[in-house]
């Protein structure tokens, strides 16, 4: 274990040592006594202090084994978003974790991907409509001032049922109506305008005076 990281025995020591506890642990096993516990977590924290080390020294693939080996998938997929493998963290959980703990990873990632860093917030959508997060795909959008698309998913969801309204959302959904209201005057398509800022309530009632005039 203490072999330094720049030493050509380095992994095959790492490895001797998790060979090692994992002997002991089957000895104990074997013997049925009641260190049988002891050991087995000892075996565990070996294993998983190996993995560290090696993630830690850059050897990522030899790190994310040992910890999938001893059953630490959701530890293994964290590891590999920190060291930006979001592709194979995806991977990795689609292949051994829960559906709750998987779309855990999904929303991570799909987080990562909206963040003002990467700026991926049209693949951010993607991922958030795979997980129905109906708000966050609508959040984005409106972000993206793609107003049009925003207020047709939300009609969408509101028709299927698929929206929990609070006073704060239904504010938001307003101002979804409105943008796209404001969006077709602007375009000249007055009286889809006028449609769009029924939907968006009292909020557009200056709007509605302005589509009146022009109509007139």
């Amino acid at each position: 274990m203490e072999t330094p990281a720049d030493s050509s025995n380095y992994s095959i020591n790492m490895y001797r040592a998790c060979l090692f506890t994992a002997n002991i642990a089957r000895k104990s096993l074997l013997s049925e006594s009641s260190a049988n516990q002891p050991a087995e977590d000892n075996y565990l924290s070996v294993i998983k202090l190996v993995a560290t080390n090696l993630l830690s020294n850059g050897k990522i693939n030899d790190g994310i084994g040992l910890l999938c080996l001893i059953g630490l998938q959701v530890d293994a997929c964290r590891y590999l978003e920190s060291f930006d493998r979001w592709d194979r963290s995806v991977w990795l959980a689609k292949c051994t974790l829960s559906i709750e703990e998987h779309d855990k990873v999904m929303r991570r990632w799909a987080s990562y991907l909206a963040s003002s860093q990467v700026n991926r917030k049209d693949l951010a959508i993607l991922i958030y409509v795979y997980l129905e997060d109906h708000s966050n795909v609508l959040k984005l959008l409106f972000n993206l001032k793609q107003y049009q698309l925003a207020a047709r998913y939300l009609e969408a969801c509101r028709e299927l049922s698929l929206l929990n309204t609070t006073k704060e959302t239904e504010s938001f959904y307003e101002s979804i109506f409105l943008e796209f209201g404001s969006f077709l005057i602007k375009l000249g398509h007055h009286e889809a305008a006028m449609y769009y800022c029924n939907l968006a309530g009292k909020i557009a009632d200056s709007l509605k005076e302005e589509i009146d005039f022009l109509l007139s």
